[in-house]
């Protein structure tokens, strides 16, 4: 005896701020009519990922950025939001953006999006960017 496989598209809504490993019963879409159980599973990339209700991310910056301080526009699961890096900043230290995180599925209010700040792999210099470079490691805080 032999099976007869069939193939359906489903829509499912998927709750927002649904955790892992929670699952939801679909009724009378799985095998002969049973009931189909759809369990997710997170989907972390190498710039963000899931802890609970927040995310964390990374946010690569130049040297200059991190000494001087600058404004980066970054993306949310919301849109868009400008970020304020203040002036000496270091490298891993965190941002922690309130409520920019995903919604509680249990209870009202949101989670926090934690940026962890990295210093950003320049692979070339340009001769001017060398020079410039070469000058500033004369100067008193520049020197090992």
């Amino acid at each position: 005896m032999g099976y007869n496989i069939e193939h359906q598209n489903i829509n499912i809504e998927i709750p927002k701020g649904i955790p892992f490993g929670v699952g939801i019963i679909i009724p009378n879409k799985g095998h002969n009519n049973n009931d189909l159980n759809v369990v997710f599973v997170p989907d972390n990339t190498e710039q963000y990922k899931r802890v609970g209700d927040d995310i964390i991310g990374t946010l690569e910056l130049t040297y200059p950025e991190l000494l001087l301080g600058v404004e980066k526009v970054i993306n949310t699961i919301d849109g868009t939001v400008k970020v304020k890096i203040n002036k000496l900043s270091k490298v891993d230290e965190q941002i922690r953006l309130k409520n920019l995180g995903l919604p509680n599925y249990y209870h009202h209010g949101r989670g926090d999006l934690l940026l962890i700040l990295k210093l950003k792999e320049i692979k070339e210099l340009t001769e001017k960017e060398e020079k410039i470079l070469r000058s500033l490691m004369k100067e008193k805080n520049f020197k090992s």
